[in-house]
């Protein structure tokens, strides 16, 4: 096994790397080979695991997912089948490596995008109500999937950059061209503290 040299090994009695190359899950071992390691690994090797497998068989023709119960009087079918996508793209996209080369990403993208509003956010999870945890959160998922050159995102960071807390309404303080070019510690502040600006809602 390949030694690795990062100071941060220095922080743990014990090195926590073979646990983790010996688990026995295959999205573990990838992941700490290439990220803890520095490996090349190929992720799309994941993509055909029986588990992830199993996630596909179950979404809809539209892209989402649907949510398995829900309550009528705390918001629609529609609006629950979001939070549902949202899960399982999170848990294709962040354990499994899944991107936009994929046609589930690219059909459950197009249904989260579907939501964008004329302003840049996404609503739906709150009903009418504006949502910078959830807008944020999506963004950062659909950005991971290969998407941060959609000009949808930009819209997307557009709102997310603007949006306050205390007047709640869009406040523009950044401008760009047409192409990406959101500089990195933006992204960083706009997913982190958009994220805080709201409370969870109970479903």
């Amino acid at each position: 096994m390949k030694k690795p040299n990062e100071k941060w090994l220095d922080d743990f009695r014990y090195n926590p790397i073979p646990p983790l190359l010996e688990s026995g899950n295959r999205a573990i071992m990838l992941a700490a080979e290439r990220d803890l390691l520095g490996k090349d690994c190929d992720v799309e090797k994941l993509w055909q695991l029986p588990e992830v497998q199993k996630i596909l068989r179950q979404q809809k023709h539209n892209g989402s997912w649907a949510y398995p119960t829900g309550n009528a009087n705390v918001r629609s079918q529609e609006n629950y089948d979001q939070i549902e996508t949202y899960r399982n793209l999170a848990l294709l996209v962040e354990e499994y490596g899944l991107n936009n080369r994929h046609p589930a990403i690219q059909t459950a993208a197009e249904y989260l995008f579907s939501f964008q509003t004329k302003e840049g956010d996404i609503r739906g999870i709150y009903g009418d109500q504006y949502s910078p945890n959830y807008s944020a959160a999506i963004t950062e998922l659909l950005i991971k999937a290969g998407y941060e050159n959609d000009a949808r995102i930009q819209k997307l960071f557009r709102w997310l950059l603007g949006y306050s807390p205390e007047n709640k309404k869009l406040q523009p303080r950044y401008h760009f061209r047409s192409h990406w070019e959101v500089p990195s510690h933006l992204r960083a502040t706009a997913t982190a503290g958009a994220a805080r600006a709201t409370e969870p809602c109970s479903r």
